[in-house]
């Protein structure tokens, strides 16, 4: 939602390619794709010559890391630690949340997982390798910054050792950050990005692949292999005109530059109003890519609970605890240990709902790390509307603490 919700550009060009009655042209690229393709080509970082489109951010992720297998003849991809792709098999394999991949872990490809910043390992891993699939800020990771240069340093090691730099900007990209691609902030040029999400203001489904024309060339430029990557309902008309005028928004109304502007005020002034909370452990991000991070005190909750419990029974009965089994006694400290980790969980999910019953805000917890509140408001963010998050928020936080 980068330019807000039902922009009345978004509406109007949408209305206007539908009055035009011209075909859709499902299964063909359209005219207006096109024009978006051109477009967004010229505006990403690097040499960009090439755009496939699809639905959504998985399958730009998915066309990403078939790209890179077809373009190198190598099967091996790297992902980062934290990293979040999507949901379908293929970006499954190089997202590294476990509640989504363990039911399907038996049907994913092998891939290799490094830590998030980490250039050493990286550089061990992506030794040949069909690419390292990364988010310039991990989104679903925690809203998570890479150390200043890391991005860099990952193209300069994806280039020596003939692998593609895919980065996924589905979360980051079209001004979120501050930049209209988050890896501009390291001066980097990818040989694949992806895009979805607000690339059509959030109205219309819409994902694209954007690659160099070396890449995509040795992975699909003769007449046998141009047929191996196709969609129906990608290139379609309906999409590309939200699109367009979504990048319109965004350069008329300076959309990007505020993202900088207004993220930076916001940090600061949660950072002063949440100081002194007592459940706050971090605010962090970048532009309008933010997070509150949640972090109680709950060392040795579970056991004050158990020994409360147990000193309501009988004497005769409580001896007998001392007696059980090793296994039983591990089983029961590793189920204390758990409920002491999913109780900073409970915080973030109740800043949520804090937020939304009190205050009429809608704030969601990261889909990895669920004490960490982001804050991903759309670009036309105003500052009375910033202001007024900050006073629900530390109000929300007040009441956590206290409880």
């Amino acid at each position: 939602m980068n330019v807000g919700h039902n922009h009345p550009a978004l509406r109007a060009a949408l209305g206007g390619f539908l009055d035009e009655c011209r075909p859709a042209l499902v299964g063909v690229t359209s005219a207006p794709a096109g024009e978006l393709a051109e477009r967004l080509c010229d505006l990403a970082p690097g040499r960009m010559r090439r755009a496939f489109f699809g639905s959504s951010g998985t399958e730009a992720v998915e066309a990403a890391v078939k790209l890179a297998v077809a373009a190198t003849g190598r099967t091996r991809i790297v992902h980062a630690r934290g990293g979040y792709h999507g949901r379908t098999l293929g970006s499954l394999a190089v997202t590294s949340a476990g509640q989504h991949r363990q039911p399907w872990e038996g049907l994913l490809f092998a891939a290799v997982e490094v830590p998030f910043g980490d250039v050493d390992a990286l550089r061990d891993a992506v030794t040949g390798a069909a690419a390292f699939v990364v988010e310039p800020v991990q989104g679903e990771g925690g809203v998570v910054l890479p150390p200043p240069g890391y991005l860099a340093a990952a193209a300069a090691l994806c280039r020596a050792a003939g692998a593609l730099l895919v980065v996924d900007e589905v979360q980051t990209g079209l001004g979120r950050t501050g930049r209209l691609f988050a890896c501009e902030w390291d001066g980097v040029e990818p040989d694949v990005v992806c895009l979805a999400k607000s690339l059509s203001g959030g109205i219309v489904p819409i994902g694209v692949t954007l690659s160099t024309e070396e890449a995509w060339d040795a992975a699909y430029g003769s007449v046998s292999r141009s047929v191996l990557q196709a969609t129906t309902f990608g290139g379609g008309g309906l999409a590309a005109a939200a699109g367009l005028a979504t990048l319109d928004v965004l350069e008329r109304e300076g959309l990007v530059a505020r993202a900088e502007q207004v993220g930076s005020k916001l940090r600061r002034d949660l950072a002063d109003a949440l100081s002194g909370s007592d459940v706050v452990a971090d605010v962090r991000g970048v532009g309008l890519m933010n997070a509150i991070e949640l972090r109680g005190r709950y060392d040795g909750a579970a056991a004050a609970l158990a020994e409360d419990v147990l000193s309501r029974l009988p004497v005769h009965l409580r001896a007998l605890v001392d007696l059980a089994p090793d296994d039983v006694r591990a089983a029961v400290a590793g189920a204390g240990r758990a409920v002491e980790g999913v109780l900073d969980d409970a915080l973030g999910l109740g800043l949520v709902a804090a937020l939304r019953r009190r205050h009429r805000i809608v704030a969601f917890a990261t889909a990895n790390h669920r004490n960490v509140v982001r804050l991903q408001p759309p670009l036309v963010l105003g500052d009375a509307d910033a202001s007024r998050f900050v006073e629900a928020a530390a109000a929300a936080c007040a009441e956590l603490g206290t409880i």
